[in-house]
C-alpha cells in the first residue's frame, strides 16, 4: 500500500530534579510551548523527573488527558513518557525497562500505535552517565546494539551528554570545571556510527538565519554543547523529520533561580507514513502543464495551494539552500500542518508549522529535508494531508541559480 506522511511532534526535556527546581515552573514551561506550537507535540519524554507526583503534573501541562509512564530505575529522579491517547495508543504490556544497559537509569521503552492506521513505533527514553565516561560509553554501546537489533521503527530521545558543540571556537570562562566540548565525545561517536541510527540535527546547526543558543541544550554557561537529542533509527531512520532547540521564554535560563529547569525542551516534528491511495507515476522530466489545483477533502470554499516557484540548483550546499515557493491563491489562511512535498522517487518534503495567509507567496528552504529537487529535472507533486495531490510541476536541467516560475 502507498503511503502519505503525517506529522508526530515530539519533545525531549530535561526537567531538572534539583532542590530549587519547582515543578509548577516547569509544568508553566510545558504548557508554554504546547500553547506556543503550531502542532501540539503528542509525546513528550522527561528526564530527571523526582517523583510520580511530578510526572502527572507535567503530563496534565502537556494536555488534557494526557497519560504518563513513569520509569522505576535511578537514584533521585526517574525517566518518565507522557503521551496522547488520542494521537498514539499504548500497546498492552509494551512498557520495558532496560536494566542491563550500564546506567542507573535504564532506557524506558513502550510502543504505541499511532492514529489513526499509523505504524508501531518503539520509544526509548534515555538519561546517559554525566560523570563517568565509562559508564556513557557503555551505555551508548548498548542501546546502539538493542537499536540495531529492532525490525520496528525506533525513536529514541532523552538527555544523552553527547557534548555536541555547537560552536568550535569556543573559549570557557576561567571558573568553570572541565567540560569536553569537542564536536561529539566518545559516547557521540560510539552511537551515530551505527548506521541503523540517524540523528535529527536541530536546524539552527545548519542554517546561519537561527542561532544556537551559546550553551548549547543547557543553561549552564561553562556548557557549549547539546546534550539532549531526538534520533530515528531502524525502519525509522530514513523517516523525515525536523528539529529545534526551544527557547519558550527571553529570559528563560535567568528563571531557573525561581524555580525553572536548566535545560532547554528540544522538540522534533517527524514524518511518519500513514496509508495513503496509491502515488503518481511519471518519467517525465521537461516542463509540461500543471492540472487544475485539487483543494483537499475538507477544505474551505476558495482554498487554494500551488507550487510558484523551484530553486533546484542554488549556490552553496543544495541540500540546505534548494528552495520551493508556495502561493496561496485561495481567499482563506492554508496551515501546513500535514503537508509535503514529494518526488517520482517517493521522497518528502515537509512543509509543516507555517500558515499561509490568502493571496500570499512564502519561500521555504530545503535544510535537508530528503526529497533533493534534482538538477537534471524532475517532477515535483504537493501532497495534502488527506493525501491526495493538490498541485504537480515538471521541470528540465536547471543551471547554478536558476529559478523556475510557474504561472499561478
Amino acid at each position: 500500500m502507498a503511503q502519505t506522511p503525517s506529522s508526530l511532534v515530539v519533545v525531549t526535556y530535561n526537567v531538572e530534579s534539583d532542590a530549587d527546581t519547582n515543578p509548577d515552573r516547569v509544568a508553566d514551561t510545558i504548557a508554554t510551548v504546547v500553547n506556543s506550537t503550531p502542532i501540539p507535540p503528542a509525546l513528550w519524554g522527561f528526564s530527571e523527573v523526582p517523583d510520580t507526583a511530578a510526572a502527572n503534573q507535567y503530563a496534565a501541562a502537556a494536555g488534557n488527558g494526557f497519560e504518563v509512564i513513569v520509569g522505576t530505575t535511578g537514584n533521585s529522579d526517574k525517566l518518565a513518557i507522557a503521551y496522547d491517547p488520542d494521537r498514539l495508543k499504548l500497546v498492552d504490556g509494551s512498557v520495558v525497562e532496560l536494566t542491563n544497559s550500564g546506567g542507573s537509569r535504564a532506557p524506558l521503552v513502550a510502543e504505541f500505535e499511532v492514529l489513526p492506521g499509523g505504524p508501531a513505533i518503539l520509544v526509548v527514553d534515555n538519561h546517559f552517565n554525566r560523570g563517568s565516561e565509562d559508564r556513557r560509553n557503555a551505555q551508548a554501546r548498548f542501546l546502539r546494539g538493542w537499536i540495531e537489533e529492532r525490525t520496528q521503527p525506533v525513536i529514541a530521545l532523552g538527555d544523552f551528554n553527547f557534548d555536541y558543540a555547537v560552536d568550535l571556537d569556543f573559549v570557557q570562562p576561567r571558573n568553570c570545571r572541565q567540560v569536553d566540548i569537542a564536536a561529539g565525545n566518545e559516547a557521540f561517536q560510539i552511537f551515530t556510527t551505527s548506521d541503523a541510527i540517524r540523528w535529527i540535527e536541530p536546524d539552527c546547526l545548519n542554517d546561519p538565519a537561527i542561532a544556537c543558543p551559546p550553551t548549547g541544550t543547557a543553561c549552564d554557561p561553562c556548557f557549549n554543547s547539546i546534550l539532549d537529542f531526538v534520533f530515528l533509527a531502524a525502519a525509522a531512520k530514513d523517516w523525515p523529520g525536523r528539529s529545534q532547540i526551544l527557547r519558550p521564554r527571553p529570559d528563560y535560563c535567568e528563571m531557573e533561580g525561581a524555580g525553572g529547569a536548566d535545560r532547554y525542551p528540544v522538540l522534533a516534528t517527524i514524518l511518519i507514513d500513514t496509508p495513503a491511495p496509491e502515488p503518481f507515476s511519471t518519467s517525465t522530466t521537461e516542463p509540461s502543464p500543471r492540472p487544475n489545483p485539487t483543494p483537499p477533502m475538507g477544505s474551505s470554499p476558495g482554498m487554494s495551494l500551488v507550487i510558484s516557484g523551484l530553486l533546484p540548483n542554488p549556490s552553496g550546499q543544495e541540500s540546505l539552500n534548494e528552495e520551493v515557493f508556495l502561493k496561496n491563491t485561495g481567499d482563506v489562511p492554508i496551515d501546513l500542518d500535514g503537508w509535503a512535498l514529494r518526488d517520482c522517487a517517493n521522497n518528502f518534503w515537509v512543509l509543516g508549522d507555517r500558515v499561509v495567509a490568502p493571496g500570499e507567496t512564502i519561500q521555504m528552504r530545503r535544510l535537508m529535508q530528503p526529497l533533493a529537487l534534482n538538477n537534471d529535472g524532475d517532477t515535483v507533486s504537493l501532497v495534502a494531508p488527506d493525501g491526495r495531490v493538490i498541485d504537480e510541476v515538471s521541470y528540465g536541467r536547471a543551471r547554478q541559480d536558476e529559478f523556475f516560475s510557474f504561472d499561478c
